[in-house]
C-alpha cells in the first residue's frame, strides 16, 4: 500500500475539500449531494501569480519541505468511491493588463492498493451554475500514474467535449472506448482545470470561477487472472489470462474463456486487435532490398549520412500501431540504424528538398548506446517519434498531402544509436495497400554545446515569480541593453543557432547577437575580462562573433519543456566558429526599419548555467526596481553581467535582491542566467581521419591496424561493433581523400 503522500504534514492547501462516498452529481449540479467545503476562487487581486488566495500546488510549487503541494484524498481499494467539490478557473490578472493569464487548478493525490479501474466523471458550471455544454464552454482534466513529474506518466488529458457530466475514457489501441480507465497499483492524481488557450475560439478561453464536482469510483478487474497471471499476452499458455491487466480484461470481455481456461491462439489473436499487440514477423522479405526486415537493418556512419532507399516491394514488418504511428499505417517499410551521437544536440532525418514523391511515413526508434535492436517483439517500447507529410517541396505554403517526411528529434543523449523506419503510407478503405516508392534521406545531426538548463522562477517574498532584463531599445538615453551569460566551449565547434527564453515586449523583427571574449584584459573596470570602457560599449576588439537575423516573434517559438515563458529558435545563415574557451553571450531585439522601440524581456532563470552564488548587491528587488543600475565595483566572482543605464560605468552585476531568494532545494544564493542554448557542427576530424590531418590516409588506416581488437567506444571503431577490426579498415580505405 503506497503511503509515500503521507509525509505531506502541512495539510490540506487553500483547495482542500471534504470526502465522502456517493453516487454521480445529480443532474450535472457541482453543487449538489454531500457535504462539501467550497473553495475560494483565485482572484489573482493582490498580482502576484497565486493571487494570494490558493497555492494552485502540484507540480506549480513546492512546500517548505521541498515536497509538491497536492489535495490529499488517500488510499482505496476496490469498491470504495471518494468525491470532491471545489473551484478552479481562468482569471484576468488585473497587474497584468486584465489579461487571462492565470490559472486555478486543483490536484487531487490518491492511491489505489491493486491493479484495478478508476471511473471518473467530471462536473463543472460556470459562475451563474450553468453547466459546461461542450459546444461553448469546457471543462479540462488530466490523469497522472504517479506523483513526481520526472517520473509520473500520463494517462489522460482531455476536453469535456460532450458537454457535463464529462466521463473520463479510456481508449484502446484499436479505437474502442470504455468509461473503466485501467490503471497501475500506486499512486494516482487527477488534475481538474479549464481551458487556458487565451488564442483559442470562445469556449476556450472562459474567464472566471467554474465550480467542479468529481466522482472517482474504483472497482476491481472482472477476472481475477488478469491480476494474478505472469504469461505474456502475445504467447499462448495453458492457463487463463496474461500479464498486461487491461488488454486481458479486454481480451476476455470478448472471449470469456481466455480466461476461465487457457490463453490460446484466439486469445492472442483477439489482443493484437482489440489491445493493439505487436507480433513480429517478416515473411519473404525483398531481395531487392537487404534491409527490408528490421533485422538486417543497414547501418549508416557519420554524420551528415545520406540514404537512397527503394521500399518499392519491400516487406512491412514494424508495429502497425495506429494510435502511435501518426494516425496512420505502414507498408513496404525499410530500416537503417544511426549513430553514435558525438554530443547531446538534435537528430534530423529529413526527405524535404530531395525531390521525393511517395506517400511516406517515417518513425524513430531510440537503440540506447549499442546498436544492437535487441528482439524486434520489443519495438513498441523503443518507439519515439513518428511524422507523415511535413514537407512543402512544391513552396506553396502549405505541406504537401501524401509526400514526404522528416523527423526533427531534441534533447538526444550523447553516444546513442536510433533505428530509423522509413515505409509508405497504408489505407485501409483501399481495396489493396498504397505501393511502396523510392526515394532518398538526409541524417544530420547538430550538437549542443552550451545548455544552461530550462527557465525557473525566482521567488519573490514565496512567490513564483516571472523576472526578466529588457534586452534591446530601452529609451533614448539608453538605446541598447545586454545581459550577458557567461558560458564555457569545453570543444571548438562552428555554432549555427541557438534559442533563448524571453518574453515578448515590442515584438522587435530583428534579432541581434554578440558572442564576446572573456579573458583578463577588463582592467580598472572589474574581473573577469570586463569588455567594456567607461561609456559602457563594447570594446569591439573583444567581440567574437555578431550578427542578426530577422524573427517573427509572436509566433517562431516553441514548448520545449521550460515549466515557464517560451522558447525561440534563431538559425544562423552564416555560421561561426569558437574555440574552446571562455565567452560571454548576449542577445537582444531590433527592428529592421531602424525605428526605436524593439526589445524584449529576456528570462533570468536557466538553472544549470555558470554556477555564480551571490554577495548582497541588489539590482532587481521590489525596492529596487528590475532594470535599475548598480554603481560600485564589481563584486568578486560575479560573472552574470547587465549593461545598466546611469552615470559612469554602464555595465552592473545582478544578484536576488532582499525580497528574491531562489527555488526551494536550491543553494542560497544561487544566481539563476538567463536560459539559452548554443548548437551547431562540432569541429571533429571529417569520417575516418582518425589522426586529424584533413585528408584520410595510410596514416588513419595505420591507427585502425595498430587498434585492432576489442575497442569499445575508441574513434577507430567506425562501425560501432565494439572492436576494431577489417570492416573498420575497410570504412577507412572507402574514405580515402582530403576531407570535405
Amino acid at each position: 500500500m503506497s503511503k509515500c503522500y503521507s509525509k505531506f504534514t502541512y495539510g490540506f492547501v487553500a483547495s482542500a475539500a471534504l470526502f465522502v462516498a456517493g453516487g454521480a452529481f445529480a443532474q450535472c449540479d457541482s453543487n449538489s449531494g454531500g457535504d462539501f467545503t467550497d473553495t475560494e476562487f483565485d482572484s489573482g487581486a493582490d498580482c502576484s501569480p497565486t493571487g494570494g488566495v490558493d497555492d494552485n500546488g502540484g507540480w506549480n510549487q513546492l512546500d517548505a519541505n521541498g515536497d509538491y503541494m497536492y489535495l490529499q484524498a488517500g488510499d482505496f481499494n476496490p469498491g470504495d468511491s471518494f468525491r470532491v467539490k471545489g473551484v478552479v478557473g481562468t482569471y484576468n490578472g488585473p497587474c497584468d493588463g486584465g489579461d487571462p493569464n492565470s490559472r486555478d487548478l486543483d490536484w487531487i493525490l490518491f492511491s489505489v492498493t491493486d491493479a484495478c479501474y478508476v471511473t471518473v466523471t467530471l462536473s463543472m458550471s460556470d459562475a451563474t451554475g450553468t453547466p459546461m455544454d461542450g459546444v461553448n464552454t469546457y471543462d479540462l482534466i488530466f490523469m497522472e500514474q504517479g506523483s513526481d513529474p520526472a517520473t509520473a506518466t500520463d494517462l489522460v488529458g482531455e476536453y469535456g467535449l460532450t458537454g457535463c457530466p464529462h466521463n473520463v475514457l479510456y481508449t484502446y489501441a484499436n479505437g474502442s472506448q470504455q468509461s473503466r480507465f485501467p490503471v497501475a497499483a500506486g499512486e494516482l492524481l487527477i488534475i481538474v482545470s479549464s481551458p487556458f488557450e487565451s488564442d483559442a475560439p470562445v469556449g476556450y478561453t472562459y474567464v472566471g470561477p467554474l465550480s467542479y464536482g468529481l466522482d472517482v469510483a474504483i472497482s476491481a478487474y472482472d477476472n481475477a487472472s488478469c491480476t494474478t497471471a505472469t504469461n505474456d499476452c502475445i504467447t499462448t499458455s495453458g492457463t487463463g489470462g496474461c500479464s498486461d491487466g487491461a488488454c486481458c480484461e479486454n481480451v476476455c470481455g470478448f472471449v470469456p474463456s481466455c480466461c476461465d481456461s487457457a490463453w490460446d491462439a484466439s486469445c492472442v489473436a483477439e489482443g493484437v486487435t482489440t489491445c493493439g499487440n505487436f507480433i513480429y514477423t517478416c515473411d519473404a522479405p525483398w531481395i531487392g532490398a537487404a534491409n527490408d526486415c528490421v533485422t538486417t537493418a543497414a547501418q549508416l556512419f557519420g554524420f551528415p549520412a545520406f540514404a537512397s532507399f527503394d521500399c518499392t516491394h519491400a516487406n512491412s514488418d514494424g508495429p502497425n500501431d495506429v494510435v502511435k504511428l501518426c494516425s496512420s499505417s505502414y507498408s513496404h517499410d525499410v530500416w537503417y540504424i544511426v549513430g553514435p551521437t558525438v554530443a547531446p544536440g538534435e537528430l534530423l532525418i529529413n526527405m524535404c528538398g530531395q525531390g521525393n514523391t511517395g506517400d511516406s511515413v517515417m518513425s524513430l526508434y531510440n537503440l540506447g548506446e549499442s546498436n544492437d535492436i535487441g528482439s524486434p517483439q520489443d519495438l513498441p517500447s523503443k518507439y519515439v517519434a513518428c511524422r507523415d507529410d511535413n514537407c512543402d517541396d512544391n513552396a506553396d505554403g502549405t505541406v504537401d498531402a501524401a509526400g514526404p517526411a522528416g523527423i526533427n528529434l531534441i534533447g538526444v543523449p550523447a553516444n546513442t544509436y536510433w533505428l530509423i523506419r522509413v515505409g509508405s503510407f497504408y489505407d485501409s478503405t483501399l481495396e489493396t495497400q498504397a505501393d511502396g516508392f523510392a526515394g532518398t534521406m538526409q541524417v544530420s545531426f547538430r550538437a549542443v554545446f552550451v545548455n544552461n538548463g530550462a527557465q525557473k522562477y525566482c521567488v519573490n517574498a514565496g512567490t513564483n515569480t516571472n523576472t526578466g532584463l529588457v534586452s534591446g531599445y530601452s529609451s533614448a538615453a539608453n538605446p541598447k541593453r545586454w545581459s550577458l551569460i557567461p558560458f564555457e566551449m569545453t570543444t571548438a565547434g562552428s555554432v549555427d543557432g541557438f534559442d533563448f527564453a524571453a518574453f515578448d515586449s515590442s515584438s522587435p523583427d530583428v534579432i541581434a547577437w554578440k558572442v564576446i571574449n572573456r579573458n583578463t584584459s577588463g582592467g580598472a573596470y572589474g574581473q573577469n575580462g570586463r569588455p567594456f570602457g567607461s561609456t559602457g560599449d563594447f570594446d569591439q576588439s573583444q567581440v567574437v562573433a555578431e550578427g542578426s537575423v530577422a524573427h517573427d516573434f509572436v509566433n517562431d517559438w516553441a514548448d520545449v519543456g521550460d515549466s515557464i515563458g517560451e522558447r525561440h529558435f534563431i538559425d544562423i545563415e552564416t555560421p561561426f566558429t569558437l574555440e574552446a574557451g571562455s565567452y560571454y553571450f548576449t542577445c537582444y531585439g531590433e527592428y529592421a526599419d531602424g525605428s526605436s522601440g524593439a526589445a524584449f524581456a529576456w528570462a533570468m532563470y536557466g538553472e544549470a548555467g555558470v554556477e555564480q552564488l551571490t554577495t548582497a548587491q541588489v539590482v532587481i528587488d521590489a525596492a529596487n526596481a528590475a532594470g535599475a543600475s548598480s554603481q560600485g565595483t564589481w563584486p568578486a566572482g560575479t560573472q552574470h553581467g547587465w549593461r545598466g543605464i546611469g552615470a559612469g560605468p554602464k555595465m552592473c552585476f545582478y544578484s536576488l535582491g532582499v525580497n528574491y531568494s531562489v527555488q526551494n532545494g536550491d543553494p542560497a544564493g544561487l544566481l539563476y542566467n538567463c536560459a539559452f542554448n548554443l548548437k551547431g557542427q562540432l569541429a571533429a576530424a571529417c569520417y575516418g581521419d582518425l589522426d586529424g590531418s584533413g585528408e584520410v590516409d595510410s596514416g588513419d588506416v595505420s591507427i585502425c591496424l595498430l587498434d585492432t581488437g576489442p575497442c569499445p567506444g575508441c574513434q577507430s571503431d567506425l562501425d560501432g561493433s565494439g572492436e576494431v577490426d577489417s570492416g573498420d579498415v575497410s570504412l577507412c580505405l572507402l574514405s580515402t581523400g582530403p576531407c570535405q
